[in-house]
């Protein structure tokens, strides 16, 4: 009995949905945050185009899910994904920051998109 596409569809679309919920509350602390409170989620200069960018990978990978035969474009997508992750994960190390809602979006788009490719091979 092996795994249906569309169970790990439905579970790409879920992670799909974690980021970008995760996103958009990182695009809303950046635009309403004016303090760093110690042991919050503290807001850089760069914040607000990261969580938007975040934001819009996320958006871009429910539609790509939703093309069919398009193993290209998911290629693309991912890998886009993947080489931001990894952009942001230095920036994080250099800075000495972590933020969970971050990882949180990191790890539901790298699982997305590793699931995405899989599933048009």
């Amino acid at each position: 009995m092996g795994v249906s596409v569309r169970h790990v569809r439905l579970l790409i679309f879920a992670l799909l949905g974690t980021g970008l919920a995760s996103s958009l509350y990182l695009v809303y602390i950046n635009m309403n945050q004016t303090v760093c409170i110690p042991d919050q989620v503290c807001v850089y200069e760069d914040g607000l185009l990261y969580a938007s960018l975040g934001s819009v990978w996320f958006i871009a990978g429910f539609v790509v899910n939703l093309i069919p035969r398009n193993r290209n474009i998911i290629l693309v997508w991912a890998v886009s994904g993947f080489v931001g992750v990894l952009y942001f994960w230095r920036l994080m190390i250099i800075e000495n920051y972590f933020c969970p809602y971050c990882f949180i979006s990191h790890i539901s788009g790298i699982s997305a998109g590793a699931l995405s490719i899989w599933i048009t091979r």
